[in-house]
């Protein structure tokens, strides 16, 4: 009988391999979407052009060097008695001290902050000379490929280059740029050939200024 046994288990387990089904193919998850934004090339000169040093030594003014126990970086004043800076250099600090470009060291406050941009805003106690010059935003719906920007770094330090693109990540739009970015650059403005912000570098990317203002909020 064991010859019968034997071919009546194949047999069983054939019946089994040919009646159970076969393990489902994975989902098919579709391409995520493209968060890129169509920028308009411009031919104008004046926006392709690279920025001139006139339009730099003038927006250099604006800068501020930031310190606190988390960092130290570029900040720039975006008015009379306000600093923008990554929020990398703040960290969880609600205070900093800024250092102006005539050698003054200003006590300054966290007054709100962009979370998902990772940028803050410093209320400074001006005290001496008043400030007299700050950056305005660039608006965003005026940028164009190929627009000509200049990266400003804390002291004197000027980079040049052009905008590639802009993306959406995380709420907020970003510059692809030809700029080369570094740990050293946070904070620093990138600015157009008017001198205006387009961009803050903040974590290795070209936040958009105007973009991430609507995001600022006080901190507790």
């Amino acid at each position: 009988m064991l010859p019968v046994a034997i071919v009546l288990v194949l047999a069983a387990t054939g019946v089994w391999n040919l009646t159970r089904r076969a393990p489902a193919p994975p989902p098919v998850v579709p391409p995520a979407a493209s968060d890129a934004i169509a920028l308009p090339s411009s031919t104008d000169a004046a926006v392709t052009a690279p920025v001139t040093d006139d339009v730099v030594t003038m927006a250099r003014a604006a800068l501020v060097q930031v310190e606190s126990p988390d960092g130290r970086g570029t900040g720039f004043f975006s008015a009379t008695d306000g600093v923008t800076t990554s929020s990398d250099l703040i960290g969880r600090q609600k205070s900093a001290t800024v250092t102006l470009a005539d050698g003054r060291r200003l006590d300054a406050t966290v007054s709100s902050v962009a979370d998902q941009p990772h940028l803050a805003q410093l209320h400074v106690n001006v005290t001496g000379a008043p400030v007299t010059t700050w950056l305005a935003p660039s608006p965003v719906r005026e940028a164009r490929a190929g627009e000509s920007v200049a990266m400003l770094t804390w002291p004197d330090a000027a980079a040049r280059g052009v905008v590639k693109a802009l993306r959406r990540l995380q709420g907020a739009e970003i510059f692809e740029t030809t700029l080369l970015v570094h740990t050293e650059d946070e904070g620093a403005p990138v600015v157009d050939h008017t001198g205006r912000v387009v961009a803050v570098v903040s974590g290795h990317r070209a936040v958009c200024f105007d973009s991430a203002r609507p995001y600022f909020h006080a901190r507790p």
